[in-house]
């Protein structure tokens, strides 16, 4: 995949791919019988040379994504530098790590944020209506919170979520301070609870792409089973309870 100068290289694992060793419910080894992420690392690195183009290895990184507590893989290495392995990853502003938690996450938006919140409270005491100041949220503010939810809200523990409507609820309080209820505060600013939003921004785009077959997501939308009476359509069912958690099993 490739967004501008910015080049991501995935496969999926089989069980046919590799050998593995010391495996537990915690951690386990794994050992490539061919790595393809090797071969294409290795391709990409003779393409740019080919085409006298420098491949930056200081800001390359490797993340194996499991539900065990900790993998162990073989190491991916470019023009004799072995690539460390990382346990989380930032890709296009969005912090991943091996387990698809994204506490961190949640953490660097709130951080992200703490700026505009502060200009908030300095443009209220400069005389800025509540309006105003509720638009300038919006687009400093709940755009930050907002950013890329799809890949990553559906993962969120309930302990998340309620760090980031809290943190809504701080930046309601510094736009109207008078108004102590919350529920007051987003009718009168005409906003609904941010984990509300999200969850209908996901909505909307599972919608967008069921409705484009040339998505490349596309492809990845859950057959629905048949119920019992073979004319109602059940909910597809998940091998995993990661994969339960995903955009289009979460919103199907």
């Amino acid at each position: 995949m490739k967004y501008a100068d910015d080049t991501t290289i995935y496969n999926t694992i089989q069980k046919t791919d590799v050998t593995i060793s010391e495996s537990t419910a915690r951690k386990a080894t794994i050992s490539f019988i061919e790595n393809p992420l090797q071969c294409a690392a290795t391709y990409a690195a003779n393409w740019c040379d080919t085409n006298e183009m420098l491949l930056n290895t200081t800001k390359s990184n490797v993340i194996t994504f499991s539900v065990q507590k900790k993998i162990t893989s073989t190491p991916i290495c470019i023009e004799n530098t072995t690539i460390t392995e990382n346990e989380d990853v930032k890709l296009l502003g969005v912090h991943f790590d091996q387990h698809l938690k994204f506490s961190k996450l949640v953490d660097k938006l709130i951080e992200r944020t703490r700026p505009s919140v502060h200009a908030i409270t300095k443009l209220r005491k400069a005389g800025v209506s509540s309006s105003s100041l509720a638009l300038f949220y919006q687009a400093r503010v709940l755009s930050i919170l907002s950013y890329s939810a799809p890949s990553w809200f559906p993962f969120l523990n309930q302990h998340d979520k309620e760090k980031l409507e809290n943190h809504q609820k701080l930046c309601l309080r510094v736009i109207k301070p008078t108004t102590n209820d919350y529920n007051e505060l987003l009718s009168s600013l005409n906003l609904s609870e941010l984990n509300l939003y999200l969850s209908l921004h996901c909505l909307r785009y599972v919608e967008k792409v069921k409705k484009s077959p040339s998505h490349i997501l596309h492809s990845h939308i859950p057959i629905p089973t048949t119920g019992r009476n073979h004319r109602k359509l059940s909910r597809p069912k998940y091998r995993t309870e990661l994969l339960g958690k995903s955009l289009f099993y979460k919103f199907f």
